[in-house]
């Protein structure tokens, strides 16, 4: 994580911190599925600020991959862990 060293050593509260690695873990995922996706933009001919996205057929190939990857993952926390982890991530 690119911001990961930036949250850690900071100043912030611990309540902070998770927020902000959470966010960060979102964000990496997020554009990780992006570039597997293979997302075609254009902009609107009507309006301009508006951007059209479709997704490529070897995008929808790679959408299907990057699930069946996402099934995969593993974090790494034995079972007691990721269930406290659920358990708090419910309280949220």
């Amino acid at each position: 994580m690119a911001n990961e060293n930036l949250i850690v050593d900071s100043d912030l509260g611990v309540e902070q911190k998770v927020m902000g690695l959470l966010a960060c873990l979102a964000q990496e995922q997020k554009a990780r599925i992006d570039r597997l996706i293979g997302e075609t933009k254009r902009r609107s001919h009507e309006d301009q600020r508006r951007v059209l996205v479709s997704i490529t057929e070897a995008g929808e190939h790679a959408h299907v991959a990057a699930d069946e990857r996402l099934i995969g993952m593993s974090t790494g926390l034995s079972e007691g862990e990721l269930q406290q982890l659920y358990e708090l991530l419910l309280k949220l």
